[in-house]
């Protein structure tokens, strides 16, 4: 920063309290303290601030408490430490959260420093203090994973609600599985840390809201689906692991996490190595590197040395390559040594406090017990509750039911007995029709009968009689009605027998007639009526044409059926008759065969020679 910026720039926040105020109001509302002023400007106004010498103590502490986390931000412990380290001291000046914030920046430090007995004693001051139960993060600085993933299980809280914090929960656990070399148990666990993300990531109002969510929010999703690459590289499988590489590093500049590169650069050039892109890995190392100045992280000290003696022996450079490995040996080696000692210290303050972790497991397995018990009980109320609820439900739709089958059936019962009268009346009414137009035909025919009485002209007398049977034909069809219990139907060889008997009395030939009729039982009224006259002037022509040598009448008269069509068949044994004669005649008979042959959509064949006449008619069962 250039010495014009710097003096306007302490010009400009001059007024300490007025600046304090800024930090304290921005740090407990929804914005980030950073999005006021840069980490590297509040560096320098706190700085100005801090280092002045006639400045009163409790002030200073308060300057002091955001000039150390700005420090620590920018991972520059060493000027923070000291800074921490008397605030330590000075409890009672800090709220609850602060104080908290104070000794995690401290143990922090310990650890990056890796002096593990201070940072125990900061840890074992915050779980006296209530700030936290676990050891878990400082069993994996020392390389007791299996036991750090544990005692996360056992003592860390597994939140039920709030994406945010099931969301931290699974990538800590991810990341101890990771350590742990679980390969397969990390992964599902980032995964799980990924779908607890995506209602903060698609949603402006979620449970948990607050400025450091909408802050980080997008650099832990990226964080994790960078963590899940982590996975697959150590399994071997190197694809699409770039790109998502370069997000999750890009977005850990927003948050200023070291660590997060570092570890994200060093993957990089893993994969860089496996491609053979030896340009592109020689440029994440020197990235590292540079970081590496700033910050060093033992664990990441080590995977360095080994991809750099791994790009060199690419190289060939075998002198280079052995540099590098040597020196990979000798820091696992010392690496080893320190994890013994620490591992040593760590259990020994486990063991000291292993009582009080035995009474915090045992309050949380009650808790845990309590919390089913009343779940349980909760339950039980709820299924009682859903029974009674049920069984109301089936008693009213029940009653329901049974009410309305008792209506339903007194209601199809009335209508029954309306119908039943109905149709009791229907059917004097029908037979009163039948009966009348039964009465009204004969009526006609009789008048027909006086009248050819009358007339002196043979062939008039005749007109006049065939008139009178085809009346009576009709007649004798409502008769029949009227006699029977079935209104819509008749039996057709009852009718066609009467109509011949009725026929052969009309023409006399009582003592010379024999025939056969055979027909299906029944046939109804709408083709009985027509088929009637059909028949009717059938054996007209047949007792006018049809005698045999020795003046005898013998016909044949079928009727049958199938699915679909009824056939009519008619033959006689007499002279016969030249069919295009009677055509030319225009003769009624004929005409009336002809017209009521199509009346019922029928197919008329007429053959006649001198051995007889037949008449074949087949109709529809259903008329169009």
């Amino acid at each position: 920063m250039s010495e014009t910026k710097k003096d306007t720039l302490l010009k400009q926040h001059e007024n300490v309290e007025k600046l304090l105020g800024m930090w304290y109001d921005k740090r407990q509302g929804d914005t980030s303290v950073f999005t006021y002023l840069t980490p590297q400007e509040w560096e320098t106004v706190l700085e100005h601030h801090y280092y002045q010498t006639a400045i009163d103590a409790n002030l200073k502490d308060k300057i002091g408490f955001p000039l150390a986390s700005t420090y620590h931000s920018l991972t520059k412990f060493s000027k923070a430490l000291p800074i921490l380290e008397i605030l330590k001291t000075k409890k009672d000046n800090f709220s609850f959260e602060n104080y908290s914030y104070i000794l995690i920046m401290l143990e922090e430090i310990y650890r990056a420093n890796v002096d593990l007995a201070k940072a125990i004693e900061i840890r074992e001051e915050r779980i006296r203090l209530g700030y936290i139960k676990t050891f878990y993060d400082l069993y994996a600085d020392v390389g007791l994973y299996d036991i750090a993933v544990q005692d996360f299980k056992d003592l860390a809280y597994k939140p039920e609600n709030g994406s945010f914090s099931k969301m931290t929960y699974y990538k800590k656990l991810g990341e101890l599985f990771f350590k742990a070399y679980k390969i397969d148990s990390a992964r599902a666990n980032f995964k799980k840390g990924l779908k607890a993300l995506e209602p903060i990531l698609n949603s402006k109002d979620y449970e948990e809201k607050s400025w450091y969510i909408e802050y980080t929010k997008q650099f832990y999703y990226n964080q994790l689906k960078g963590n899940i690459i982590a996975c697959n590289i150590e399994q071997d499988n190197f694809n699409n692991a770039i790109p998502i590489l370069k997000e999750d590093i890009e977005e850990s500049y927003t948050i200023n996490d070291v660590d997060n590169r570092i570890h994200k650069w060093l993957l990089m050039a893993k994969v860089y190595l496996h491609e053979q892109d030896l340009n592109e890995a020689n440029k994440v190392l020197d990235s590292v590197f540079e970081r590496k100045r700033q910050k060093s992280i033992y664990n990441a000290d080590l995977t360095y040395l080994k991809l750099r003696g791994d790009y060199y022996k690419q190289l060939s450079k075998v002198d280079s390559s052995a540099f590098y490995y040597r020196n990979f040996i000798d820091l696992r080696d010392s690496l080893d040594i320190i994890s013994k000692k620490n591992q040593s210290i760590v259990l020994l303050s486990s063991l000291e406090n292993s009582t009080q972790r035995t009474i915090i497991k045992k309050q949380r397995l009650e808790l845990l017990n309590q919390a089913a018990k009343r779940d349980l009980k909760q339950l039980q109320t709820v299924l009682m509750i859903f029974v009674l609820v049920t069984l109301i439900i089936l008693i009213i739709v029940f009653y329901k039911n049974y009410s309305f089958k008792v209506k339903a059936r007194s209601k199809i019962k009335t209508q029954n007995e309306e119908l039943i009268i109905k149709n009791e009346e229907n059917e004097l009414l029908l037979k009163e029709v039948h009966h009348r137009v039964k009465n009204n035909l004969q009526t006609i025919s009789s008048l027909l009968g006086l009248q050819s009485n009358t007339v002196e002209d043979e062939a008039t007398k005749k007109a006049f009689l065939e008139g009178q049977n085809r009346v009576h034909s009709m007649a004798l069809i409502h008769k029949r009605l009227y006699e029977s219990d079935q209104f819509g139907e008749i039996t057709f060889k009852d009718y066609v027998e009467q109509l011949c008997s009725n026929l052969i009395s009309s023409f006399g030939k009582t003592d010379v007639t024999n025939y056969i009729i055979s027909s299906i039982d029944k046939l109804d009224v709408e083709k009985a009526v027509p088929i009637g006259l059909i028949v009717n002037e059938i054996l007209t022509n047949t007792f006018k044409y049809g005698q045999s040598k020795d003046g005898s009448v013998k016909f044949n008269i079928t009727l049958t059926s199938n699915e679909t069509h009824y056939t009519l068949s008619f033959q006689d044994f007499g002279k016969g008759f030249n069919i295009k004669d009677v055509q030319k005649s225009n003769s009624l008979g004929h005409r009336l065969i002809e017209l009521l042959s199509r009346q019922l959509d029928g197919e008329l064949k007429v053959k006649s020679s001198s051995k007889g006449t037949s008449y074949k008619l087949i109709f529809p069962k259903e008329i169009q």
